[in-house]
């Protein structure tokens, strides 16, 4: 979990392919259920997953979620990687109704940082729907809840998708402080990493680095 909230997917896919190898010797299957939840995140993000791959993980993911407890936590967990699998194959429609799934039953059950999880899925495929407004709104929501949690890994994904939200909406003002708040949440993270290549492989992702470039870029316009 740690190596995903700071994007090092490769060596979170190595950590989880050990686990889940250990799970299976030890006949652990609850953890090694967990484990691959996470595994196909990883891979997702990492861009390894070729689009037979992302399919057959699809089926496979969908069918471990019927066999689980119904609004268990890691049958919530399937539903948002399902979603977000969706997502990657642009089957947005399902990938929203999963998301919203995942987010509401995270909520009944009291599972909020799993629910602040499947909502920052959620603003995604808005985005990719072009629901701007929606998201914007579901952006507020989420990040009060993740702000309360003291979420921190959550709070600046969640500030970024708002501002590009605002940004499609013509606010700037407001996208330019969106942005800024998920900038300072980022140096803020990148200020607790002690492992020196795996601060730099943060602040060197793309989505990072673009981020921390476009609020530098605001900041330096206000002051001019």
């Amino acid at each position: 979990m740690y190596f995903l909230h700071l994007m090092a997917y490769e060596r979170a896919s190595a950590t989880l392919e050990r686990a889940i190898d250990q799970t299976r010797r030890l006949q652990r299957w609850s953890f090694g259920r967990r484990a691959q939840l996470l595994l196909a995140k990883a891979l997702l993000r990492a861009g390894r997953l070729e689009p037979a791959h992302l399919r057959s993980m699809i089926q496979d993911l969908t069918s471990m979620s019927a066999s689980l407890p119904l609004a268990g936590l890691m049958d919530i967990m399937a539903e948002e990687v399902v979603a977000e699998l969706l997502l990657s194959e642009g089957t947005l429609d399902e990938a929203l109704r999963q998301a919203e799934t995942a987010a509401a039953q995270a909520d009944q059950r009291g599972f909020r940082p799993a629910a602040v999880s499947a909502l920052e899925v959620q603003l995604r495929i808005l985005l990719r729907l072009n629901r701007p407004a929606d998201a914007v709104a579901l952006a507020d929501e989420a990040l009060r809840a993740a702000e309360e949690m003291h979420y921190v890994p959550m709070v600046w994904r969640l500030s970024a998708v708002k501002a590009q939200a605002l940004t499609r909406l013509g606010n700037t003002g407001e996208a330019a402080a969106a942005y800024q708040a998920a900038a300072a949440v980022i140096r803020q993270l990148a200020e607790t990493i002690p492992d020196a290549a795996l601060k730099h492989g943060f602040l060197s992702n793309p989505l990072v680095s673009s981020i921390m470039a476009v609020a530098h870029e605001r900041t330096r316009s206000e002051k001019e």
